[in-house]
């Protein structure tokens, strides 16, 4: 059930033009009955609402970027939409957010804290652009997570206007224009999740993300809560599944797994 229009629950997060890719695969991994931590989507109308008197500004940049890339980039051409951007994200993350949407992720966190019997860890706060997550634009690495972030709605917000800022960084828009994405409509619900206390943790991929091998599953792992791993800060020890001629999984002997993913 929705807490406000602005927020539902994530396994209801499932349109992407409103959750964005991220929060709507988490959505059906939920109703999949895969064991994913319970949380909310702040979606593309709370983030229309709470960016409402930039609004202008951020058409505005959107066209200037989408048209420099169009025409090529000299050098003092970077520089204008680097700072152009600089000072987009300064006025996303700076922007009061309403009053009344402030309790309304208060409440949210109230009803998340409930479900979980009165105990909650630190949260994860996580990007869920409308452009995200999909087949043949990841995004992957180019948008933002926080990990350990304190159960209060102020700090949470902190947090997501950060989220919301990283749609307009130089890498974001060099990826949009590489994608085929410049012209097309930007925006970025946010999921917020508690956070599982991991011992170790990582990326998997269904299909080789090197060949395109679809009878490969790769696993990329390191100690810790995996952001490392999904932001590029640390070598990950890795992981290859290929299917024999039967179908059925080769995993690398359990030696071989101590000598990989544990060491």
């Amino acid at each position: 059930m929705a807490v406000h229009p602005g927020i539902l629950d994530l396994r209801e997060a499932a349109e992407v033009s409103l959750c964005g890719g991220k929060a709507a695969k988490l959505a059906q991994l939920l109703r999949g009955d895969y064991h994913v931590p319970e949380g909310f989507c702040l979606t593309m109308e709370f983030y229309r609402a709470c960016l409402d008197e930039v609004s202008d500004h951020l058409d505005q940049t959107a066209r200037q970027m989408a048209s420099a890339g169009e025409k090529g980039r000299a050098d003092g051409d970077r520089n204008e939409g680097g700072n152009l951007l600089a000072t987009t994200r300064r006025k996303v993350e700076s922007v009061p957010v309403p009053p009344e949407m402030v309790e309304v992720v208060r409440k949210a966190l109230d009803r998340l804290r409930t479900s979980r019997s009165g105990q909650m860890t630190a949260l994860v706060v996580r990007s869920s652009a409308i452009d995200e997550d999909q087949a043949d634009a990841a995004h992957a690495g180019i948008y933002k997570t926080f990990v350990g972030v304190r159960d209060d709605a102020d700090a949470v917000l902190a947090k997501v206007k950060a989220c919301w800022a990283a749609l307009w960084t130089e890498e974001a828009w060099a990826y949009r224009r590489g994608a085929g994405l410049a012209e097309g409509e930007m925006g970025m619900a946010v999921v917020v999740q508690p956070l599982i206390p991991a011992k170790c943790a990582g990326v998997a991929f269904s299909v080789d993300p090197i060949s395109g091998d679809e009878r490969t599953s790769v696993i990329n792992a390191a100690w810790g809560h995996g952001g490392a791993v999904v932001d590029g800060t640390v070598a990950p020890n890795e992981r290859r599944n290929s299917a024999g001629n039967d179908g059925m999984a080769r995993w690398p002997s359990d030696d071989a797994c101590r000598a990989g993913i544990g060491t």
